[in-house]
Parts: structure tokens; C-alpha cells; sequence
């Protein structure tokens, strides 16, 4: 009993076959890791699992292998004859991601993502990475990955369907765009220090002073720059569009004007000590004593200067040319103001009123008072006599005129 008992163990023994099964890449044949192998009958029992590299003993016959790998099932009928490695075929692939920026065509500085096709972040790098990945599921079917960049600028992605044993390159191109603007003077052609911007709708994604260097995401912008005088900015725009991967330069003018004010008598002749101010639409600009009065203003617009010296005052309006050296002379002159006319008082019998005139008009005389108390009415004042006398004296001598008029005609008449 005991010899047909170690019979029947030397013939199991004799009889059971030693395999080993691990999943292979299908293009290469490099044996693949990471993967989880199930031996199972042919009614589907499972007999042994493990990860990577599965060893047993079996009986020869049909048995199913399942390997999972990057989360798929593959699932591959075999013959087990007796000892023997069972290789797996399994169809891998690399992708090879990176995200170039489109000016200096090099990987940026951002992080760059490979994606499953369920979403899963299956590799994640700065500037590139790389994922070992399946072209097909376990059914056959091709599979989608997603190659993704955050930058700045925003995410961009790219789709991609690897080919089995295939190293697929896949890079996403960033449509960066760089710019580069200086503002200039319109005068002296050099570098000023007025604010610019680079604006998108209305925020800034790029700002300086006298100059603007950028790298953007290639689209439509637009320059603003501002002009100062004084304490009033003048506001100057233009648009630019930036393409994928292009470097612009740029140089703009700020329209500049150099003003010189100069004050002078109506002879001509300059007055260096008057007080000069300029005004724009009403708001003061600059003031300063001291002819010629120098400043740098914005071009093409009107302002009004005022001078100022004692009695002598004048303006004038002016419109300096952008990038001109524009010259104003003022004109100072006397205000037009009331002048006081006092005339010398008359001397009469009775006392004489004073009297007060003026340019503008002439003033009412005052009542006259008399030095002499009224007179009775009986009486005759002394004053009046002698103009009686004239009177009387006329009166003969027009009756004299008139009675030798007479005779003339009278006798004229007797000698016709």
C-alpha cells in the first residue's frame, strides 16, 4: 500500500510541469513591471496570483492568464506542455511630452502633465516629461492620452494615439509672443520716463517708465503711454498684435514740445522779471518769475500763458507743434482803468462849485452856494444895475440904425 502511495507521488511529480509567466512589451520584449498576474484554470479558478514575475507548479493542459497592467485587463489563453516561461504580449508605448515656448522654441519653465484616458495624471514634469503607456485596452481598442502645460499664459493641451513599440513625441507649443518698446522723446530724441502699458481690454500685463520689455501670450494688445505737463498727464494709445513666437520692437515718440516764453515792453524791449504761469483748459501748469520761462510740454495742444510785471500784464494763446522748439513772446501792457481828472476852480462873484471828471463819465455838478445873504424884495441887488445900463444903451442905438436906414431910402426914392 505504502509503495503504490509513493508511486503515485514520484508520478505527480514526474508529471507537473514548472512555469513562469510575466508580461512582455510587445514591440521590444523587455520584460514589464508593475503588473499584477493571475493563473487560472480552465473553468476560471484561480490557482495563483502575483505581482510582476508568477512561478508555479501545474499539471499540462489549457489554463487563462490575466495580467493587468496601467489599469487595463488583458486576458491570453495558454498551452502548458511542461517546464517553460510563458511570455505575455502587451501593447506598450512612450509617450515623450514637453512644453516649448514658441519664442525661444525651447522647453519653459512650467509643469507639463501626461493624462490617461480616464484623466489620471500618469506622468508630471517641468518643462518635459515621459510616460510608458498602452496603444490599446485589453479589448483592442486604440486609447487617447492628453498631454497638458499650465503656464502663465494659460493650459494648453494636445491629444495623442501612440502607436505600440512607438516613442511618441508629443509638444505642446505655447504661443508666447515677446515685445519690446521704447518711449522716446519727440525733442531731444532720447529716453524719457513717462508711464507705459501694455494693456489687455483694460488691464496691464506689462507696464514701465521710458521703456516696456515683455513676453505675453500672442494676441491683440494695446501701447498706452502718458505725456506729462505739469501735473496733468495726456493719454496716447496705439494697437499692436503680437503672433505666436514673434519678438517685436518697438520705438515710439512721445509728442514733446520745447516751449520758450518771452516778455517785452510795447517798445520791444525784454523784461527778464516778470512772472509767467501756463494754463491748460483753466488748470495751472507751471508758474515760475524769470523771462524767457522754459518748458517742456505736450505737443499739439493749446494752452494760454500769463505774464505779469507791476503795473504791465498780458496773455496769449498758443499751440506748440509735437517735437517743434516753439518761441512765445507776450506783449506786456497797462491795464485800461478809470483815470481821476481834478479841473481848477472857478473864481466868480458868487462862490463857483468844484466839479469832478472822469474818463468813464462826467460828474454831476454840485448846487452853488452864494457868499451873499438873499436880498429883500424891494430891494435891487447892486450887482444888477450895471447890466440895465448896457441894456439901455443898446436899445438907442438900434433906433439910431433904424431911423438912418430910413432916410437913406427916403431920399433914394425922391431922386428916382
Amino acid at each position: 500500500m505504502r509503495l503504490a502511495f509513493l508511486l503515485l507521488l514520484l508520478l505527480a511529480a514526474v508529471t507537473a510541469a514548472e512555469v513562469t509567466i510575466y508580461a512582455v512589451d510587445l514591440t521590444t520584449g523587455a520584460r514589464l513591471n508593475n503588473t499584477i498576474i493571475v493563473l487560472k484554470d480552465a473553468s476560471g479558478n484561480i490557482i495563483e496570483i502575483n505581482y510582476s514575475v508568477l512561478r508555479v507548479s501545474v499539471k499540462p493542459g489549457s489554463y487563462l492568464v490575466s495580467i493587468t497592467v496601467f489599469g487595463q485587463e488583458f486576458v491570453k489563453q495558454v498551452q502548458i506542455s511542461g517546464n517553460e516561461t510563458v511570455k505575455i504580449p502587451i501593447p506598450t508605448a512612450v509617450i515623450e511630452a514637453s512644453a516649448i515656448d514658441a519664442v525661444t522654441k525651447r522647453p519653459g519653465n512650467w509643469t507639463v502633465e501626461v493624462l490617461g484616458p480616464d484623466g489620471s495624471v500618469l506622468a508630471r514634469g517641468v518643462g518635459s516629461t515621459s510616460a510608458e503607456v498602452l496603444a490599446y485596452n485589453g479589448s483592442g481598442n486604440r486609447l487617447t492620452y492628453v498631454v497638458r502645460a499650465a503656464t502663465p499664459f494659460g493650459a494648453f493641451a494636445e491629444e495623442v494615439q501612440p502607436s505600440p513599440g512607438q516613442i511618441s513625441q508629443v509638444p505642446v507649443v505655447v504661443p508666447t509672443a515677446a515685445i519690446y518698446v521704447q518711449l522716446l522723446d519727440s525733442v531731444y530724441r532720447n529716453a524719457t520716463r513717462f508711464p507705459i502699458y501694455l494693456l489687455n481690454g483694460t488691464m496691464a500685463v506689462a507696464e514701465g517708465l521710458g521703456a516696456l520689455k515683455a513676453k505675453v501670450r500672442a494676441g491683440k494688445y494695446l501701447l498706452s503711454y502718458s505725456v506729462r505737463s505739469g501735473s496733468i498727464y495726456f493719454n496716447f494709445s496705439r494697437p499692436v498684435e503680437l503672433m505666436p513666437g514673434q519678438n517685436v520692437s518697438l520705438v515710439l515718440f512721445a509728442p514733446t514740445a520745447l516751449v520758450s516764453i518771452y516778455t517785452q515792453t510795447p517798445l520791444g524791449a525784454l523784461v527778464n522779471n516778470a512772472t509767467i504761469s501756463v494754463y491748460y483748459k483753466g488748470r495751472l501748469i507751471a508758474s515760475a518769475a524769470g523771462s524767457p520761462f522754459v518748458a517742456e510740454l505736450a505737443g499739439n495742444q493749446t494752452y494760454v500763458a500769463t505774464a505779469s510785471y507791476g503795473p504791465y500784464s498780458a496773455n496769449a494763446t498758443f499751440t506748440p507743434l509735437a517735437g517743434s522748439r516753439a518761441v512765445v513772446y507776450i506783449n506786456l501792457s497797462i491795464p485800461a482803468t478809470a483815470t481821476t481828472v481834478m479841473p481848477t476852480p472857478k473864481t466868480a462873484t458868487q462862490s463857483a462849485s468844484r466839479t469832478t471828471t472822469t474818463t468813464a463819465a462826467t460828474a454831476r455838478p454840485q448846487p452853488t452856494t452864494s457868499s451873499v445873504g438873499r436880498p429883500t424884495p424891494s430891494s435891487t441887488a447892486p450887482s444888477s444895475l450895471p447890466g440895465l445900463y448896457v441894456l439901455s444903451a443898446l436899445a438907442g442905438l438900434l433906433l439910431a440904425l433904424a431911423i438912418g436906414v430910413a432916410s437913406l431910402a427916403f431920399l433914394a426914392a425922391r431922386r428916382a
